[in-house]
């Protein structure tokens, strides 16, 4: 597993609370292990609208160790625009609006993922731009997960974001910023979890085709006993090549 982390700082105001503002450090994190392969690639325009995101599997892990989920569905049958979670939370709701995704937190929020595998979009990390080869045709710049503004609780310490399910475009295998999950880590705040108001942001592109991605499947190992039994398997065909003494031994 590789792995790439750049710390940035992230300014949250709290001017309408407090009247001052809190910083907390962001950890931004790759996995860079291949999960999925897409033969055509991002679509001419990259901009990408709430729609985009039907399909998506929403994950959320309070501060108590309960867990809650969530998909992005259409909301209305004739309008592709209207989207929202299949599910309204008292603990948790969430929006995507044109300054980026809205949540209302009410329960302390450990952790939070968005897995866009099941929809039109990958996640563009990374900043790189061409000709940098770590930068996927197509992508154009990406931007990197940050907080736009909100008024939490807690907002000392670190919020650690880890991009992963990396996403190989066409046959560009070099590329290190398209990616399908998206972790937010909010365990490492003060309080152990977040809880409050937060509009944050991270750069989407959308793919051409929904349905282009392709798993990469890893090798099967085989057991010690196939390993020794294809070994002998080969030896019996190498002594029947070679007129040996092996059936009759």
């Amino acid at each position: 597993m590789n792995k790439n982390a750049v710390i940035v700082w992230a300014c949250v105001g709290l001017a309408s609370l407090t009247g001052a503002a809190h910083a907390a450090t962001i950890d931004i994190n790759y996995d860079l292990d291949l999960a999925y392969t897409s033969e055509h690639g991002i679509r001419s325009h990259t901009r990408t609208w709430a729609g985009d995101h039907v399909g998506a599997q929403l994950f959320a892990t309070y501060a108590d160790g309960t867990t809650e989920q969530w998909e992005w569905i259409q909301l209305y049958e004739h309008n592709p625009y209207v989207t929202g979670t299949d599910h309204i939370s008292e603990n948790l709701t969430i929006e995507h609006i044109t300054r980026g995704y809205v949540m209302d937190i009410t329960k302390r929020l450990a952790s939070f993922v968005i897995d866009l595998t099941g929809a039109g979009i990958v996640w563009d990390a990374g900043g790189y731009e061409d000709p940098d080869p770590r930068n996927s045709p197509g992508t154009l710049g990406g931007r990197e997960f940050f907080i736009k503004e909100g008024n939490g609780d807690s907002l000392g310490g670190e919020i650690v974001a880890t991009y992963s399910d990396r996403v190989q475009l066409g046959d560009h295998t070099t590329g290190e910023d398209t990616f399908t999950r998206l972790l937010i880590d909010f365990s490492g705040l003060d309080d152990g979890g977040f809880v409050g108001d937060l509009i944050w942001n991270a750069d989407t592109d959308g793919l051409a085709y929904t349905d282009d991605l392709t798993p990469v499947m890893a090798p099967v190992p085989l057991p010690a006993g196939g390993l020794l039994l294809l070994t002998a398997f080969g030896a019996f065909v190498t002594f029947r090549r070679k007129g040996g003494q092996l059936l009759s031994a």
